[in-house]
């Protein structure tokens, strides 16, 4: 007693003094992030004002003809950039609702907002109208506009991807150029609207009515519609269509015209040039001559990129002694490397993920089914490590059934967990409370394995049917518990994210992931590796396994009854054998299919608001679908595991089984 009051009171006042320290530091830290917050916002909010006054003031002292006159635009244009590379998001939105109101928007080419950053700003309602704007050259990446209204608004090389257009009127509004990818159209009205030289891919058309919709050199792809019939109405030329075909494509041909005059040519040095029936003569050697020509093939970049439209340029020259030199320069949207690389990882991933999806779940719903139908034959289901294998088959079962049937109906668009949101929460719910339970059963097994294999008798006396039965409910409440909040935090039909039934705030994410990748991953995996090292130490050392069930001993054996007792321990460390060969190969399966996409997840939540290329973020989602295939593949490899590794003992009780359902 006065051993642990000696002992005691010194680790009382440590860990009291250490919890202290912790908390104060971390007090300290939040201080820290706060006065910096602080800083921070005040010198946004000068930033603002000091932006607001000056483009006020310079307004005022050039009231006529302001946005028609280019150098004047241009100092509103460099001011503003300036100040939006400081704001944050709310002020952004301020800044874009002042230049309305103060009527600064161009209403010609030379836009104040080229390569303005209005990335993540939220605009609904009243506040969001707009006539007779261009918007040239802005970013709206991430952007939600909902119940907004433009009208007569024309939007060149602007960036919309992943935005939020839902419920918004566009009326005599043009794309021309843009970005438009993943971006959500649900119940708006399109009327009067063109789209040319735009990517619409993946973007959502659904309950969006549409009339005079005109799509020339556009791309489609998996594009969102409610019906055929929709899509049939719409007039498209020259573009790929959702289902990735072309629509009707032109023919063009280019005649030369008359060249009746120099007009438009700019001559270096000038007066050196001069026409003759059609034909340009110089009068001194070195002449240099200009002229940008916008020819109608720039309106099928689309198809020349992928390669289904043929460019030909044919210039017919005659000279003498002189040295002519003529630079053609097409600056079609034309495809990188990297980005062709992109659409052919995101056409072929499609089929892939689907014909993958199919072999998983015809393989681990058989192989689930057969282990359970052999796991409870009466000569196994007794032992507790059999039958916590027994209900992880159960778990992996619903999991495999509960993730991939959405999943594989997704590729003809018949997903109802990606639009309905009772769907989308069961379905997130039941797969990772059933995908938890199935591993942690795997982790009770393995330390079932390292109580049995322990020469410490009141060890071995712990593994029991009963205690394996307590273990299972136990793990299946606290993972209930641990996903309850799935129930809250998941909605369907979102963007920006890896699927459309997703957590629906970045906090909902966050926890998400930790909670997967920390109590589903990480722990039982951690667990399984030190619970296995120290059964193989155990077994090193000669620990003998107890032998399940009770063992009737006489102080006197005769002859039969010990060959049987022998027998029988002969078979049952048999079948500890294999359970533990079984066991290892599950594990190192598991560490392998698993832990991979738990860091991806984390990773792509953490990063999910820095802004990405469109191929950064294509890489991340096709990566992140296929790590979504590998803990699938662990929910279907029991079975096949427990045929190889579970020696004689398994492949008897399913050629029981087998031979069994023939007879009957």
């Amino acid at each position: 007693m006065k051993l642990i009051s000696s002992v005691g009171i010194p680790l009382t006042i440590g860990i009291f003094t250490l919890v202290t320290t912790l908390q104060n530091r971390h007090i300290a830290r939040q201080e820290r992030e706060q006065d910096i917050n602080q800083a921070q916002d005040e010198q946004r909010e000068a930033v603002f004002i000091t932006y607001i006054n000056d483009i006020s003031r310079f307004r005022d002292q050039n009231l006529q003809n302001l946005t028609k006159n280019a150098d004047k635009l241009v100092y509103i244009h460099s001011k503003t950039l300036a100040a939006l590379r400081t704001l944050d998001v709310e002020r952004k939105k301020n800044i874009l609702l002042f230049l309305r109101d103060s009527s600064l928007l161009s209403e010609d080419e030379n836009s104040i907002l080229s390569e303005a950053d209005f990335s993540r700003i939220h605009l609904e309602n009243d506040e969001c109208l707009f006539f007779k704007v261009i918007f040239s050259g802005a970013n709206f990446y991430r952007t939600s506009f909902r119940n907004c209204l433009f009208d007569n608004v024309i939007f060149r090389r602007t960036d919309f991807r992943f935005s939020d257009l839902a419920g918004s009127i566009f009326m005599d509004v043009q794309f021309i150029e843009c970005s438009i990818n993943e971006a959500i159209f649900h119940d708006t009205i399109l009327s009067e609207v063109t789209f040319n030289g735009t990517t619409l891919a993946r973007a959502d058309f659904s309950r969006a009515k549409l009339d005079s919709i005109h799509l020339f050199n556009v791309n489609l792809t998996k594009a969102i519609f409610d019906n055929q019939t929709q899509v049939i109405s719409l007039e498209i030329k020259n573009s790929i269509l959702p289902n990735g075909s072309f629509s009707q494509i032109d023919d063009l041909f280019i005649a030369p015209k008359p060249c009746e005059s120099l007009e438009n040519w700019q001559i270096k040095p000038v007066d050196t040039v001069q026409v003759e029936n059609c034909t340009l003569v110089a009068k001194i050697p070195d002449v240099n001559l200009e002229q940008a020509l916008n020819f109608p093939f720039v309106e099928r970049s689309l198809l020349v990129d992928a390669h289904q439209a043929e460019l030909e340029i044919t210039v017919e020259q005659s000279f003498n002694t002189q040295t002519i030199r003529i630079d053609i320069i097409f600056n079609f949207m034309a495809s990188s490397i990297s980005t062709r690389l992109m659409e052919t990882l995101n056409s072929t991933s499609i089929p892939l993920n689907c014909y993958f999806s199919l072999f998983i779940f015809s393989f681990g719903t058989i192989g689930n089914i057969l282990n359970i139908l052999v796991l409870t034959q009466r000569s196994l289901r007794s032992n507790p490590c059999i039958f916590l294998f027994l209900l992880s088959s159960i778990a992996n079962l619903i999991s495999i059934l509960s993730g991939l049937t959405p999943r594989i109906l997704s590729t003809w668009q018949l997903d109802l967990t990606a639009t309905n949101e009772t769907f989308c929460k069961l379905r997130a719910f039941i797969l990772f409370t059933s995908r938890t339970i199935a591993l942690d059963l795997i982790m009770l097994a393995t330390i079932e394995r390292w109580i049995i294999s322990s020469n410490n008798i009141q060890f071995r006396q712990l593994s029991s049917l009963k205690n394996a039965q307590k273990g299972s409910l136990f793990i299946t409440i606290i993972s209930i518990l641990l996903y309850i909040q799935m129930l809250y935090c998941y909605k369907a039909n979102l963007i920006n994210t890896p699927l459309r039934c997703y957590g629906k705030t970045a906090a909902c994410r966050l926890l998400t992931d930790v909670t997967y990748a920390c109590f589903t991953i990480l722990f039982p995996l951690i667990t399984m590796t030190i619970f296995g090292i120290m059964t193989i130490s155990n077994i090193r050392k000669g620990r003998t396994c107890k032998q399940p069930g009770k063992i009737f001993r006489k102080l006197h054996l005769n002859k039969r009854n010990f060959v049987l007792q022998r027998l029988t321990k002969q078979r049952w460390k048999k079948i500890d054998g294999y359970l533990r060969r079984m066991l290892l190969l599950q594990v190192i399966s598991l560490i392998l299919l698993t832990f991979p996409q738990a860091i991806h997840k984390v990773y792509f939540t953490l990063t999910s608001n820095r802004y990405k290329s469109q191929m950064e973020y294509d890489f991340d989602r096709i990566l992140y679908r296929f790590e979504l295939l590998l803990p699938f593949i662990e929910s279907a490899l029991p079975f096949y595991i427990y045929t190889l590794a579970g020696g004689k003992v398994f492949r008897d009780a399913l050629e029981n089984l087998l031979f069994c359902s023939k007879t009957n």
